[in-house]
């Protein structure tokens, strides 16, 4: 039993950690010296960079479960 809280409770402060950063990246959006615009633009950049990294990834797991 212990075991399945430890995981529970890792998971737990991982959900903290994101829901932080998630937090502080869009107060740090609103601090800027920057335009909404370019904030904006600057954020697509960076958002489309990794949903091309977690595709890759995905695939590259992904073809190690289909060769096995």
């Amino acid at each position: 039993m212990a075991h399945g809280r430890k995981g529970k409770d890792k998971g737990l402060m991982l959900l903290g950690i994101l829901s932080g950063a998630a937090v502080g990246g869009a107060v740090a959006l609103f601090y800027t010296p920057t335009t909404g615009e370019k904030n904006r633009q600057r954020f697509s950049e960076w958002a489309g960079k990794r949903l091309e990294d977690a595709q890759q990834k995905a695939q590259g797991a992904l073809g190690g479960v289909q060769q096995a």
